[in-house]
């Protein structure tokens, strides 16, 4: 897993989504002076988080989420 932190526009283009969605950080934003980071993340894609996806896909086909945690791991 990678995170990147944005700047500028795109900090800014993302974090107003974020705040549409939980408009409270907008009101903690106008009441602090720090900084609110906000960070991009990609999750590397290796065979085995193709592997466990594919568990986790045929479990909830079936009906059987119980126990994901036991195939995945």
């Amino acid at each position: 897993m990678v995170a990147t932190q944005l700047t500028g526009a795109e900090h800014d283009r993302i974090f107003r989504k974020f705040a549409d969605y939980a408009a409270n950080y907008d009101a903690y934003r106008g009441r602090t002076d720090r900084e609110l980071r906000v960070f991009e993340i990609d999750q590397a894609i290796t065979p085995s988080s193709m592997r466990r996806a594919a568990v986790c896909a045929a479990a909830r086909a079936n009906g059987k989420e119980q126990g994901l945690t036991a195939l995945t791991d």
